[in-house]
């Protein structure tokens, strides 16, 4: 095709633009290399300062892995493979890069030279190190403390291997969003937390978990949006940790469990929320919260939390103390 050989050197250069990757030859006869623009660029080298030469090259690799190269007279047998190493510019910075090169022959087979690309992989590399270091620092918090930390993206809920070893939940559930074990309708979000996550707000709340063996664990769970300009608005971190224990020696327990009807009144109270208000808040019926209220009869622990949630939302905090007295204030 006309100007074929034009565009695709212009192609080249555009890449080459970037900073990210340069190409080189090497005529084995004349001995005669060639580093382009965007080499030079990469390893620090703006100038043509000296004649490029293998050797050179070798001398800009980190000394603990020039080893790990090929020789030039290696490279002149016909041998030249791919390699992943550290360079030092000679401004001192060091770059992680990708080489990757072929050996061209005559047609009686000799060696005639060599061509090859370079690519600064530093980025990628850091990002690699990065997840590694994330993946050791969740199995450490899961081991030493059975916290949970979590990620999502785009509304799914990225893989947890402690969470699945400890909930039994398969991969492709974790994957579908579904974290949490048990009875979908006793673990679905209450309406203020669903509410704090469409509206990108931070959340908290608590629930109850049913695990392999059949016992049942309560778990309290926090999150907030990554902010920033380049998140998307679709990424939220957070982490899960188990309910403090019950310590049967001091008598504690669950605040939740002490929060009575005079201290939801006193949480209505001071939001100067009706009966009304807080039905529609928790998404309940009046008769419901009326009863919860008055303690006329066992509330259900699905209404209960949707209406100590409502409040938390809301801005009210409850408090454990002097042993099993609960405080009520606002939080803002």
């Amino acid at each position: 095709m006309p100007g074929g050989a034009s565009s695709q050197f212009d192609i080249l250069r555009m890449i080459e633009g970037f900073g990210l990757a340069g190409y080189w030859t090497w005529e084995f006869e004349s001995d005669r290399q060639i580093w382009s623009p965007g080499l030079r660029s990469l390893l620090g080298r703006t100038e043509p300062d000296a004649p490029p030469d293998y050797d050179r090259f070798l001398r800009l690799v980190h000394p603990e892995d020039r080893d790990w190269l090929d020789a030039p007279t290696l490279v002149r047998a016909g041998t030249l493979g791919q390699h992943r190493f550290r360079i030092i510019r000679p401004n001192g910075t060091l770059r992680v890069v990708e080489s990757r090169g072929e050996v061209l022959h005559h047609g009686d087979g000799r060696p005639r030279g060599a061509i090859g690309v370079v690519l600064d992989v530093t980025d990628r590399e850091h990002a690699l190190r990065a997840a590694r270091f994330h993946a050791a620092r969740e199995h450490a918090l899961a081991v030493t403390g059975s916290a949970f930390g979590f990620a999502a993206l785009h509304g799914e809920v990225l893989d947890l291997p402690e969470w699945r070893a400890l909930t039994g939940l398969a991969r492709a559930t974790i994957d579908q969003g579904w974290s949490r074990p048990g009875d979908p309708e006793d673990l679905a979000l209450p309406p203020p937390v669903a509410a704090a996550i469409a509206a990108r707000r931070p959340y908290r709340y608590s629930f109850t978990a049913r695990l392999p063996a059949g016992e049942t664990v309560r778990f309290f769970e926090c999150g907030a949006p990554v902010l920033g300009e380049d998140r998307g608005g679709d990424e939220w971190a957070g982490l899960v940790v188990p309910w403090p224990v019950a310590d049967v020696s001091d008598r504690r327990t669950d605040p939740d469990s002490l929060i009575r009807g005079r201290e939801i009144r006193a949480a209505r109270a001071l939001l100067a929320w009706t009966l009304t208000d807080l039905a529609e808040a928790s998404e309940l019926s009046l008769s419901t919260v009326r009863r919860l209220e008055e303690e006329s009869d066992a509330a259900s622990h699905r209404s209960r939390r949707a209406v100590l949630d409502a409040l938390r939302s809301a801005g009210v905090v409850f408090t454990l103390v002097k042993g099993e007295a609960v405080a009520v204030a606002l939080g803002r």
